[in-house]
Formats: structure tokens, C-alpha cells, sequence
């Protein structure tokens, strides 16, 4: 009879520790246990930032929809001169001469075919009369160096003599490309810092102010309508004019 009673008590504990309903406390540790392992594999993975919940609040809200709104207005800058270089240039199948289209070409020929000294002398493999290069060394070496990309791409762009009046839908769109990543990658982003600069100024006016600056048809016209590269200097000014600004006025730019 003692024996009988032992195992039942035996039997009894072992439905309470298998039983999920049961009371007892064993019942609760393999629970516990795998929660309490679930969230330490939690806390400790590296990658938790990544999906918590991000709380910007009001003032985020606000910054964030202004950036937006000159991030848009960039875009505008850049959709409006894209459509523009689709059509003509100025001296577009005009021989002799071609245009200014001809002269900004011709200068990567020369200055890549002839060494530095003669880009600016008259000598019988550069003819000053044709297109010769009157403007400072800066625009000489950004010519050089749209020439290397050119002689990458098609050889008899810049091919000496044999080049002159070379006219083509691929070289335009070449010559197009030039003028709008130096925008995109210079003019552009000091226009925006210095309009971020202004002080005593509202988000609203910023944003207006950039807007009338990227879309003044002036420069548009002349960059990618009748093809030049004054933005050269422009965008040298402008980027020495901004950090100007920074040095006078260290405060952190700010849209609001």
C-alpha cells in the first residue's frame, strides 16, 4: 500500500509539471525560459535600429517637408535645362564657323592634341582665326578634361584637323551632358547653401529664392540653348561666395 501511494504521488507531480494549465511553478519556467531567450536574442541584435520606430515630432515634420520642397525645386532646376538642351544650338550646320557649339569643340581638340604652350599662339596646328582660344587656363583645363571623356567615347570628336564642323545627334547630347553634370554637381548645390545661408529669413522665401536663381532664363538659354560654358566662372563665384559666408556666419545651415 505504501508503495502504491508513492507511485501515485509520482504520477500526480508529473501530470502537474506536463499539464500547461496547472498552478504549479515548474509549469511556468520552460515559458519563461524561452521568452526571457527570445528577447535576449532581441536586445542584442545589432540591427534593432533599423526597424524602431522613428519619432521626428513636430519640428522634424517641419524641416523634413522643407527639405522636400528644395529637394523639388533642384529637380525643377534640372528637368527645365535637360528640356532645353533638346533642342537646336547656336550654328548648327552653319559652315564655316558652326557657332559656339563648334568653338567649345574645337578647344578640346586642341588642347588635348597640342601641348600647353601653344593653346594660346597662333601656329600652323592651331589656327587663332578658327575658334582660338581666348578664355583664361581654368576653361582650358575643363576642356581638356571633356576631351579625355570624349576621346573615350568617340575618338574623332577631337581627332586634329579632321574634327572641325564634326556634327552629330551622340556628340550633342556629349556636349549637352558636360554642361549639366557640372550643374548638377557644382552650380546647383552652391545655389541651394546659399540660399540655406540668408538670414533672418523664412523657409518660404529660402525656397522661392532658390527657385528664381535655378530657373532664371537667362543662363538657361545661354548654357543649353545657344551653348556656352559661362557657368564655369559662375559656378566658381558662387561656390567661393558661399563659403565666404560660412567663414563671416559659422551658424549651421538651416531651412527654417
Amino acid at each position: 500500500m505504501v508503495g502504491k501511494g508513492v507511485k501515485g504521488a509520482r504520477k500526480d507531480a508529473g501530470r502537474v509539471e506536463s499539464d500547461p494549465g496547472g498552478g504549479g511553478p515548474s509549469a511556468h519556467v520552460p515559458d519563461q525560459r524561452r521568452r526571457g531567450g527570445k528577447a535576449g536574442r532581441a536586445r542584442a541584435c545589432p540591427f534593432n535600429f533599423l526597424f524602431a520606430p522613428v519619432s521626428l515630432g513636430d519640428f522634424g515634420k517641419a524641416t523634413m517637408e522643407k527639405w522636400s520642397l528644395m529637394t523639388i525645386t533642384a529637380l525643377l532646376g534640372l528637368l527645365v535645362r535637360w528640356t532645353v538642351s533638346l533642342g537646336s544650338y547656336s550654328g548648327a550646320g552653319k559652315p564655316p564657323m558652326y557657332g559656339d557649339y563648334e568653338a567649345q569643340r574645337h578647344w578640346q581638340e586642341v588642347t588635348y592634341n597640342l601641348p600647353v604652350k601653344q593653346w594660346y599662339f597662333n601656329t600652323s596646328d592651331n589656327n587663332l582665326q578658327y575658334w582660338g582660344l581666348d578664355y583664361p587656363p581654368l576653361t582650358a583645363y575643363h576642356s581638356l578634361l571633356c576631351a579625355y571623356v570624349a576621346k573615350l567615347i568617340n575618338p574623332d570628336w577631337i581627332a586634329l584637323h579632321t574634327s572641325r564642323g564634326y556634327e552629330s545627334q551622340p556628340h550633342k547630347l556629349f556636349m549637352r551632358a558636360t554642361v549639366f553634370v557640372a550643374d548638377m554637381l557644382v552650380y546647383i548645390p552652391a545655389v541651394i547653401l546659399y540660399c540655406c545661408y540668408l538670414k533672418e529669413t523664412s523657409a518660404k522665401r529660402k525656397i522661392s529664392s532658390a527657385l528664381c536663381i535655378l530657373l532664371y532664363p537667362g543662363l538657361i538659354l545661354i548654357d543649353y540653348g545657344h551653348f556656352q560654358y559661362p557657368w564655369l566662372f559662375r559656378d566658381v563665384i558662387s561656390l567661393h561666395f558661399t563659403s565666404s559666408m560660412d567663414s563671416l556666419n559659422p551658424t549651421p545651415i538651416s531651412l527654417l
